[in-house]
């Protein structure tokens, strides 16, 4: 009779277990597909390239919108980016901006980080090799800039689009007062994060 006890004890916690295994597995069944559609969502919101669509602006020029960025086909500048096609110029040298440039901004009790990583075109090789011996002037005065801008500036696309021309201005002018050659066409962003 004992025997029988024990037989009956032993099959009830056996069927606990499987229980409680059967909803372990459908809790991680669950977080798996949770996951799953949290990174599409993720992808589909975010990370995922737009078409192409081209429209005319006010003078009948046409428009290529690629995601949020415009580029106007006729090779107008449009505040859209600098224009380094220049097919008798001779090939462009780009010397990447390092270290990338951090700028801390506080916003009542909350801090926000403007990270910026940039490249400096030239054609001209001699400004190449300036942009390199003078690369710790550059960086600083560029990081002088970014500090005397607002958060609410940073966060604007626009004014983002804006400081690309005024960054190419500024390495000119730092390495035209180190009396080098001073030919830098543009300042691309290799990568620009606000967080």
């Amino acid at each position: 009779m004992a025997d029988e006890d024990n037989l009956k004890t032993d099959d009830a916690d056996d069927s606990i277990d499987s229980g409680g295994k059967k909803k372990l597995m459908i809790m991680g069944a669950a977080g798996l597909l949770l996951l799953s559609i949290i990174g599409a969502a993720v992808w589909w919101f975010m990370l995922r390239d737009t078409p192409a669509e081209s429209v005319l602006d006010a003078d009948g020029n046409e428009i290529v919108i690629e995601g949020n960025v415009a580029a106007s086909v006729d090779g107008d500048q449009d505040g859209q980016g600098p224009d380094i096609t220049e097919p008798d110029a001779g090939p462009a040298e780009y010397v990447s901006v390092r270290p990338p440039l951090l700028t801390t901004y506080f916003q009542g009790e909350r801090v926000r980080n403007f990270q910026l990583k940039s490249t400096l075109v030239t054609r001209d090789s001699a400004t190449a090799d300036a942009i390199r011996a003078h690369m710790p002037r550059i960086a600083d005065a560029f990081a002088i800039h970014l500090r005397q801008m607002s958060l609410k500036q940073v966060m604007d696309a626009q004014v983002r689009l804006d400081l690309r021309e005024q960054l190419t201005t500024i390495a000119n002018d730092v390495l035209s007062k180190a009396k080098s050659a001073a030919k830098v066409e543009a300042t691309l962003f290799e990568q620009v994060v606000v967080q």
